[in-house]
């Protein structure tokens, strides 16, 4: 699969130098599901004159027909009863659904041969599961499949943000320059690598750093705390940056984080890591080992992060208050453990990523923030539960425990909603927009 992905790029690279433009804006661009990102992907298309075809769900018809009236060349969208008339009408098909919703669509499809010399692609986060659906029900067919996945959510501008290109079956050269061409109006960064290489770096990502702030809702939730009244340390930056970005994920729905760890290999095995490396961090700090811990952690620090230029602008993350940071130790020390390169993973990790990042290095780069992390025991009950919200984590993920995940995430949401939580989701949305200027 690796060097079918070097072939495809490489070969792409002489065709698109030598060969004449071919003009693809007649072809139509089809999309299932027309959730949040369906129709961030629309109007963009829309914006710059591709022909689009949509469908959702039944009960959302009415719907979405009085809304895309109002959109700018409305007369270039067409919203379809179904998804098999999308299909039938279109020569890139993308799925904006979840993973396993893709599976179910392909198999309650009796006359598969319309998906004959069409691109198929999907959106979900989760791409082994998704492309092994996408092969098993085209196997007799000329069907090219080239999947796509923004790595940002939908409140967050395409441009100048991660997306990877995923060439699967390529039949023909010229279907990859159709996609590379309609995707350039999203001005992001384009990535080509393999479905495989996606995962692995969705899950060093993407589902660690879900993992990370969702269990601090949940630790808060537990102590019947809210983060922005602990006495005076809401004015510390680091922990202001962490209550903003955990809010931020507590304002999207929990399928979109369930799905992409529940289904993807290397998700489960990181988040058992974290949630070991948790617990043994904390139990370090309470037993009062603080040399060893330092000795452990500053030298996976040097294996993982050792040649990192930190002359930057990391201290708008960082405080001096008295805190273990546990989540930040954990998350470094299994990185280390997980043979994680999380600086080359940034070039397709998401913003929140790179702000967690940016917080690992500052806290690191500093031996006396290391060194009061290390047997700070002011916060310890709050630890306590995050260590126990972390496990219970990892007990739904392993499990594959998904109506356990939903509603414990929905728990925290309730007790949280209101205008101070909207308020930190709008600081944090901010913190995203500032990364990426």
């Amino acid at each position: 699969m690796q060097n079918k992905i070097k072939n495809y790029t490489s070969n792409y690279q002489t065709f698109n130098n030598n060969q004449e433009p071919t003009v693809f804006q007649n072809k139509n661009i089809g999309i299932i599901g027309y959730g949040a990102m369906g129709r961030l992907y629309a109007k963009i298309l829309l914006q710059n004159q591709w022909k689009v075809n949509i469908c959702d769900l039944p009960e959302n018809y009415s719907t979405i027909e009085t809304e895309i009236k109002n959109y700018d060349n409305s007369n270039n969208i067409v919203l379809f009863k179904t998804y098999l008339d999308v299909i039938k009408n279109s020569y890139f098909i993308m799925f904006c659904t979840e993973a396993h919703v893709i599976g179910k669509l392909l198999e309650n499809i009796k006359d598969k041969t319309i998906l004959d010399d069409k691109i198929i692609g999907g959106q979900s986060s989760s791409k082994t599961i998704e492309v092994i659906n996408f092969l098993e029900n085209t196997q007799e067919l000329n069907t090219d499949i080239i999947t796509l996945h923004s790595m940002h959510g939908p409140n967050v501008p395409t441009k100048g943000q991660s997306l990877a290109v995923m060439p699967v079956r390529l039949n023909k050269l010229i279907n990859l320059k159709f996609v590379d061409s309609f995707t350039d109006c999203f001005e992001s960064n384009k990535k080509f690598l393999t479905f495989m290489q996606h995962d692995k770096i969705t899950a060093n990502t993407q589902g660690l750093t879900h993992c990370v702030f969702i269990n601090m809702g949940k630790a808060w939730y537990l102590m019947g705390k809210y983060p922005w009244l602990y006495d005076n340390n809401n004015t510390n930056p680091l922990e202001v940056f962490k209550v903003n970005l955990t809010f931020r994920i507590y304002g999207n729905h929990p399928h979109i984080y369930s799905n992409l760890a529940m289904m993807n290999p290397y998700s489960i095995n990181a988040i058992k890591v974290f949630s070991k490396n948790c617990e043994l961090i904390n139990d370090m700090i309470i037993k009062g080992m603080s040399e060893d811990l330092f000795h452990i952690l500053n030298t996976a620090y040097k294996n993982v992060l050792g040649d990192v230029d930190t002359e930057s602008d990391y201290n708008a993350y960082c405080d001096n208050d008295e805190n273990t940071h546990l989540t930040l130790l954990a998350l470094l020390k299994t990185w280390n453990d997980c043979g994680i390169n999380p600086i080359e993973d940034k070039a397709l990790g998401t913003p929140i990523y790179k702000l967690l990042l940016l917080s690992v290095i500052r806290l690191f780069s500093s031996e006396n923030l290391l060194s009061m992390a290390v047997k700070s025991t002011k916060y310890s009950e709050d630890d306590k539960q995050y260590v126990a919200s972390v496990k219970n984590y990892d007990s739904m993920i392993s499990n594959q425990d998904t109506n356990a995940f939903n509603e414990s995430f929905k728990l925290v949401v309730q007790f949280f909603e209101g205008d101070d939580m909207e308020s930190v989701k709008q600081k944090a949305q901010r913190m995203i927009l500032e990364l990426n200027e």
